[in-house]
């Protein structure tokens, strides 16, 4: 075991991946109907953005530093989320073009604009009348929208983005995420069309705060072994049970996250750890994309064939473990592919 001489912050990769298999964990009890109260898992997207912020500071503040540009910049992000994207639109496309033969609950032109739309990563009403939600297709793509966005400000404003008025934009996020939590009793929102703007609330105070601590704290904790507990915080958070409080959400948004954050990316290089940290990290983004078509389309099929309880429990299972699968092959076979691809053919001269 020996201190980090990488600035590869391992640990937060294998966070990023815990923390999309409890995302894939709720979907899979939520459709199935499965008995198991689930309260704060949602938050883990909240921690996605605290990883975001504190990632894109470590691998562009010295860049754009040092002169690359806004569309250098959007073009480097574009190709590491767009490839992923598409396929998640796809995926989703083609379980509801299923859905309008089966059920006859969506009609062409509805999924003809949902699936335009939701390539440009833009809200629509296109299936309101089935689901509320701001990208129908596949509702994971509410947060990406989100992330685009801030990212897109992130990089216009950097010159600007002072000592000071990243801590006066945190204080601003951390009061309107909790005008949130409070006025919608909790920070599950963002995601539906009469709620889309809270995705800009949850977004602003933890990618600030990533930000912050990259530039500012990271270099000068030393929290050693107390790392290891990083990953069980995380997920005791996720899955507390009882009943839901607000403030909780807001707590850990605002104290506790942050805390883990620090806490992983100071801990110490363990190559055991390591091994599970990385392929946990690789899986993170396609999983979080590609998986909710697969169970909105098995849980139709619970609903479609009569399944018991059992039976019902048992294809979860099966769900659950497939989307794994599907995300670890779509990634070595797919994206990983494609990203090469496009950053070769658009790397600069």
């Amino acid at each position: 075991m020996s201190t980090r001489t990488t600035q590869h912050y391992v640990a937060l990769d294998g966070l990023r991946g815990l923390a999309a298999i409890s995302v894939v964990a709720l979907h899979v009890l939520i459709y199935f109907k499965i008995e198991f109260k689930v309260f704060y898992t949602h938050l883990a997207v909240d921690f996605f953005f605290l990883l975001s912020g504190f990632v894109i500071a470590h691998a562009y503040d010295k860049k754009l530093t040092q002169g690359m540009d806004v569309y250098e910049f959007m073009k480097v992000r574009l190709i590491r989320l767009y490839p992923l994207i598409i396929i998640g639109v796809l995926l989703g496309t083609a379980i509801f073009i299923v859905n309008a033969i089966v059920f006859k609950d969506v009609t062409a032109s509805e999924i003809t604009i949902a699936f335009a739309s939701a390539l440009l990563l833009i809200p629509t009403t296109a299936m309101a009348h089935l689901r509320s939600w701001s990208y129908p297709l596949n509702g994971p793509l509410w947060s990406l929208s989100f992330e685009i966005i801030i990212n897109f400000l992130y990089v216009l404003a950097f010159p600007y983005l002072t000592k000071t008025r990243l801590y006066a934009i945190s204080i601003i996020g951390a009061v309107l995420l909790a005008v949130a939590a409070y006025s919608n009793n909790g920070l599950n929102a963002g995601f539906s069309l009469n709620d889309f703007h809270l995705g800009f609330v949850r977004v602003l105070y933890p990618f600030t705060v990533g930000v912050i601590i990259k530039r500012y704290i990271i270099d000068k904790v030393d929290t050693g072994l107390m790392g290891l507990i990083s990953a069980p915080i995380l997920l005791i958070i996720l899955f507390l049970p009882g009943k839901e409080y607000w403030s909780i959400e807001l707590v850990s948004v605002i104290v506790i996250f942050p805390v883990i954050l620090i806490l992983a990316a100071k801990l110490p290089e363990m190559p055991i750890l390591d091994k599970v940290w990385k392929p946990l990290g690789t899986l993170s983004y396609p999983l979080y994309v590609t998986h909710f078509p697969f169970v909105v389309a098995m849980s139709n099929l619970v609903k479609k064939l009569h399944l018991s309880v059992l039976q019902a429990e048992l294809l979860a299972l099966i769900c659950f473990c497939l989307t794994i699968i599907f995300a670890h092959l779509i990634n070595k076979y797919y994206d990983v592919p494609v990203r090469n691809f496009l950053n070769l053919k658009f790397k600069p001269a």
